[in-house]
């Protein structure tokens, strides 16, 4: 007969209270040595692609192991050094913080925070895409997903993330909390299309973890869009984050283009979309309304603060 372990007979005896306290210190103490995150559909799957690729290259790991973000512990094959962990998500309970809620400022306090940035009207469109044909959870055309909020909604229903307002909100509420990380990088998208080795640079320089300049090209070049979509659709890793499916409409690599938006949207989407954007003048934004210059040797927002 197996014993019970005290962890399962701890969950049965203790207060809610003192486990919900248990594992907010369970999660603190697992927390990584640097966040990437971002909204979805703006980027990340593939730079954690990259960043999981070069891991693989320095430690001798397999990738589908590196992708699935358990490891605690990542050692150099050559040192033996123990390499800086870079753990990739859209937020502790994002979808709450999408429409405003409090940010969970316990968990970053003192983190350094990599927030990657992409036009938000390329973000609507992709996400659009991707719920309509992978999760099949919006039936309406892309002009409906453009002009409908979901701000009244629950957060976890996926139709409370249609339109433009909740990528906004959640952009928003990550500057606002800026002060209580230890350093905040943002990063763009469309800088990292346009120079992804310096890119993906910056990001390591940031985290702390050195990296050689050929695992740099490797990386870049493993995470082609044609080697992604590749393996999307060969079903070639076991990983969540490339699905695939039957309709590539909804592939997480579906076009990967810059300014695609501009072949999707109405004149009306347009207009709806940019004036949203004037009216919550998110600062990381500004370079897609003009009020910056947008090409991609624009000087990156990197600040850092001394930890308390």
């Amino acid at each position: 007969m197996m014993r019970p372990s005290l962890k399962s007979i701890a969950g049965h005896i203790l207060p809610e209270r003192v486990k919900s306290h248990l594992g907010i210190l369970r999660d603190r103490l697992q927390r990584p040595d640097a966040f990437v995150v971002s909204y979805p559909k703006s980027g990340r799957t593939w730079l954690q692609m990259m960043v999981a690729r070069a891991y693989q290259q320095t430690s001798g790991l397999a990738l589908e192991e590196l992708l699935a973000q358990q490891h605690r512990n990542i050692g150099d094959k050559d040192t033996g050094r123990q390499v800086p962990i870079i753990r990739f998500g859209h937020g502790y309970r994002y979808k709450y913080f999408c429409q405003g809620a409090k940010f969970p400022a316990w968990y970053y306090r003192n983190a350094r925070v990599a927030l990657l940035v992409r036009d938000p009207r390329d973000t609507l469109v992709s996400w659009f895409y991707y719920q309509k044909y992978h999760f099949q959870s919006f039936n309406g055309s892309l002009h409906d997903f453009a002009m409908t909020s979901g701000s009244d909604r629950h957060p976890e229903d996926h139709l409370a993330r249609t339109g433009i307002e909740p990528i906004l909100k959640y952009y928003a509420t990550w500057l606002e909390n800026r002060d209580c990380f230890r350093d905040l990088l943002i990063m763009y998208y469309e800088d990292f299309r346009a120079h992804p080795e310096t890119q993906l640079r910056r990001l390591f320089d940031f985290a702390g973890v050195s990296v050689p300049e050929d695992v740099l090209r490797d990386a870049v070049q493993f995470a082609s869009f044609e080697n992604m979509r590749q393996m999307e659709q060969n079903r070639t890793l076991a990983w969540n984050a490339l699905p695939g499916g039957k309709n590539q409409r909804g592939f997480k690599t579906r076009r990967a283009q810059v300014n695609g938006f501009r072949d999707e949207l109405c004149e009306e989407d347009l207009g709806h979309l940019n004036s949203t954007m004037r009216v919550a003048s998110v600062a990381c934004f500004d370079r897609y309304l003009g009020n910056r210059a947008q090409n991609s040797e624009s000087a990156p927002v990197h600040t850092t603060r001394r930890a308390s």
